[in-house]
């Protein structure tokens, strides 16, 4: 009996180690499960700060990217500008491009000649001694030509004389023409020698309001004012103009000058009528009245031989005096030359 006991004693002791073993086992597996999963806990903690780091990098960067324009972005090019421009928006022009001595008188826009059967998008600014008509060949030198602004002379173009275009913005520029003479510093900086007849340069040469960019004789001097923010509404088909692209934006002088020197100005033009700068867009969809250009000539450009304008056909109004009509044919069966006419009786009647 006593056997008997001592048996089940013995027993029920090695239940309780056994179970205190799978207890301590069962225990120490939990613990490494825990300890694993809080492991594996923290590495998924530190991959997501992992990647929540590397995303935020990844915005910065991409914010940082959107901040510094690529090459494609730095590059604008300006309507009048082929090698890039700078600056945007318009400005109030503080110089006259020839001293108010010098000048006999303003002519508008707007003008027809043998040479312009379609209204001029330029002024002309005729120098004290002028006929209108002749040039000097000999003192070149006698007008200084001056920046009316700030910018950057970014065309250079000569044949007999030199035309020139002044970019004060991307938008913004001021175009002259027949300047007989250029500066030394022009010159040079555009890598231009005196005599050669042909060049042109597309430099980007820094000029200052007033500063003295060339020089005429006794003459005229072509100037015009482009803004691109500008856009005559005149033209049925602006894309007829795609040959020369600022003349849509071709604006009046007068408007980009302030007092006093804008009445000064104006005492000098000739055109007493607004708009006083002239005016060149005349198009009227289905009416008798603006300008045409012949089938299949590629718009104002022409057939890209001497006398494009032979293919041109204007039927507007008066330059100085807009009650006068005017008709003025690029060829008149074979003929070309001056051939701009009045109509009799100033009417279609």
């Amino acid at each position: 009996m006593k056997k008997v006991l001592l048996a089940i004693l013995f027993l029920a002791l090695l239940s309780v180690v056994g179970c205190t073993e799978r207890q301590r086992t069962n225990d120490s597996s939990g613990d490494a499960r825990t300890a694993a999963q809080s492991s594996a806990g923290a590495e998924r903690a530190a991959e997501t700060v992992k990647e929540d780091t590397s995303a935020s990098e990844k915005e910065e960067k991409e914010e940082r990217m959107e901040r510094i324009p690529s090459r494609r972005e730095e590059f604008k090019k300006g309507l009048l500008s082929p090698r890039g421009c700078e600056g945007s928006g318009t400005f109030m022009l503080g110089a006259s491009p020839l001293a108010l001595e010098d000048i006999e008188k303003i002519r508008p826009m707007g003008g027809l000649s043998s040479f312009h059967i379609t209204p001029t998008d330029h002024q002309y600014w005729d120098t004290i001694g002028s006929d209108g008509r002749s040039e000097d060949t000999t003192n070149l030198e006698r007008f200084k030509v001056y920046a009316p602004g700030d910018g950057l002379i970014v065309d250079i173009e000569h044949h007999t004389d030199y035309r020139v275009v002044i970019e004060h913005s991307c938008i913004f520029y001021t175009i002259f023409i027949h300047v007989d003479k250029l500066s030394d510093k022009i010159m040079a900086a555009a890598g231009l020698k005196e005599g050669e007849v042909g060049n042109h340069a597309w430099p980007r040469i820094p000029v200052e309001e007033g500063e003295v960019i060339g020089t005429i004789g006794v003459g005229k001097l072509d100037f015009s004012v482009i803004d691109a923010n500008v856009t005559l509404k005149g033209f049925v088909k602006p894309e007829s103009y795609e040959g020369e692209p600022w003349k849509i934006h071709a604006v009046d002088t007068f408007d980009y000058y302030e007092e006093p020197l804008k009445s000064r100005l104006l005492d000098k033009n000739i055109r007493k009528v607004p708009p006083l700068g002239g005016k060149i867009d005349y198009d009227i969809d289905g009416r008798l009245v603006g300008t045409w250009f012949k089938e299949n000539t590629n718009g104002y450009r022409g057939l890209g031989n001497e006398q494009y304008w032979g293919s041109h056909l204007s039927i507007v109004y008066d330059a100085i005096d807009p009650s006068q009509v005017r008709i003025s044919i690029g060829d008149f069966g074979g003929r070309q030359g001056q051939l701009q006419f009045g109509v009799k009786g100033n009417s279609p009647g």
